[in-house]
């Protein structure tokens, strides 16, 4: 059972490298500016958690600094596929109301 385990996680693994690898640049910036703006984000909440678990009673004033940096910063939309490109490309049309 454990060796089925990883030898499903190394081609997990291998499909997300080989797809990563596979990316266009202006792709991987987008995923480098989500995962910058993540860390902020995690970076912020810990904070937040860490002075409401210590009995701070400004605690969401603590992170209000970082807030309007977290808003600062951009992050750009992921973009949705194109109809008709790709896998799974066919859609299940929408129910009409009567």
């Amino acid at each position: 059972m454990l060796l089925l385990i990883l030898s499903t996680q190394k081609k997990v693994q291998q499909l997300l490298k080989d797809g990563w690898l596979s990316l266009p640049e202006a792709e991987k910036d987008t995923f480098r500016a989500w995962t910058e703006w993540d860390k902020k984000r995690h970076a912020r909440d810990l904070t937040v958690f860490q002075s409401r678990r210590d009995g701070h009673e400004d605690a969401a004033g603590a992170a209000s600094a970082e807030d309007d940096d977290m808003k600062a910063i951009h992050v750009p939309k992921k973009r949705k596929k194109q109809a008709g490109v790709g896998a799974g490309a066919a859609t299940i049309p929408k129910k009409r109301k009567a």
